[in-house]
């Protein structure tokens, strides 16, 4: 302890009064004789600090044993991470009104910085006197043994906590990670629906104004349902050189037949799996007049159809890695039962 000094004036006899009656309210010194509190109260040293005073910091010589008479201290291995472990030595406590370095402590130095969080007052004893106390005291030195064992404990009780939060803490960022990336897809999906369903209404009341005979609007509505129920299996086969080459195509068919942005129609329409056949099967049955936005509807159709499948693909894999926790968790089941090890791993991984 750097900022406090080793040689100190010897107290008045008043002081050691005052200081035996003070260590007779801590637990481990309350029935000690009084010529042994008198020995400690007079090799010790009074020391105050102010609020947020430091007492030790980090890698300094841990050469005292603190005994704690009024105040609090909080000690942290790192000052700058404030949600860090935080060790807490207070008068009033049992287990920590005693701390700092103590007899057969293997400690050398602080791993910790220690600032009092309240006005404190404390008895400093110098470690060099440890031998001398333990012959003198030999009631107080068994005690202090047991506060060192409790304070092993505590202490790596907080780092087994600290451990498992950190794993909770991979595993919660793993898990969000793993989240995130189907529920930003269904997020855009749904944004990108809404849009959809606003185009297919607006074509819709467009095409009210051609007036389709009851045939051409049931050809429209079977043409659409076979289009969307054969557009996944066949995108997945086409490559992007062959799907460029049917942009282009259906592009040069679109303007020769008059049909406003041609260019912006071409790749939904390619997306929904139509070709020239296609569109000369529509021109056939529909007629020039409404083709444009008879094609514009098929587009929206497909796309609105699209969107709900990703959502529905975004939302499935969000379940599924909700049940796999609660299947890594156990969460919610029986504590002895028949697992699937492969399913296990599976799900661990």
């Amino acid at each position: 302890m750097a900022n406090v000094e080793i040689e100190h004036a010897r107290p008045t006899e008043a002081e050691v009064g005052e200081r035996v009656a003070a260590l007779r309210r801590i637990g481990v010194f309350a029935d000690l004789p009084e010529d042994q509190l008198r020995w400690f109260a007079e090799r010790a040293v009074d020391r105050r600090l102010a609020i947020g005073e430091v007492l030790f910091r980090k890698g300094d010589p841990a050469d005292w044993m603190a005994v704690y008479l009024e105040g609090e201290m909080h000690a942290r291995r790192d000052e700058n991470a404030l949600d860090g472990a935080v060790y807490i030595a207070r008068a009033d406590d049992p287990q920590t009104q005693v701390s700092g370095m103590l007899p057969y402590s293997r400690m050398t130095e602080y791993p910790s910085t220690g600032r009092a969080v309240a006005e404190s007052r404390l008895l400093l004893f110098p470690t060099r006197l440890f031998p001398e106390m333990l012959q003198r005291m030999p009631v107080l030195a068994k005690r202090l043994v047991g506060v060192m064992s409790d304070r092993v404990r505590e202490s790596t009780k907080i780092d087994q906590q600290r451990d498992k939060l950190i794993s909770l803490g991979k595993l919660s960022a793993g898990l969000a990670h793993e989240l995130n990336n189907p529920a930003a897809a269904a997020r855009r999906s749904a944004d990108e629906l809404l849009a959809t369903l606003e185009r297919l209404r607006a074509v819709d009341l467009r095409l009210c104004q051609h007036h389709l005979a009851p045939a051409q609007r049931a050809f429209l509505s079977e043409f659409e349902h076979d289009m969307i129920a054969a557009a996944a299996l066949d995108a997945v086969h086409v490559g992007a050189l062959e799907r460029s080459d049917r942009e282009d195509a259906l592009g040069e068919w679109l303007t020769a037949h008059g049909v406003e942005n041609a260019w912006r129609m071409a790749p939904d329409l390619v997306e929904a799996g139509l070709n020239v056949a296609g569109l000369d099967r529509v021109l056939d049955e529909i007629g020039p007049g409404a083709l444009g936005d008879v094609l514009a509807r098929i587009a929206a159709q497909f796309a609105a159809a699209s969107l709900v499948t990703d959502i529905g693909t975004s939302t499935a894999r969000i379940s599924e890695l909700v049940g796999a926790i609660k299947e890594y968790s156990y969460m919610d089941q029986a504590p002895v039962q028949e697992v699937d090890l492969h399913k296990g791993l599976e799900n661990t991984l």
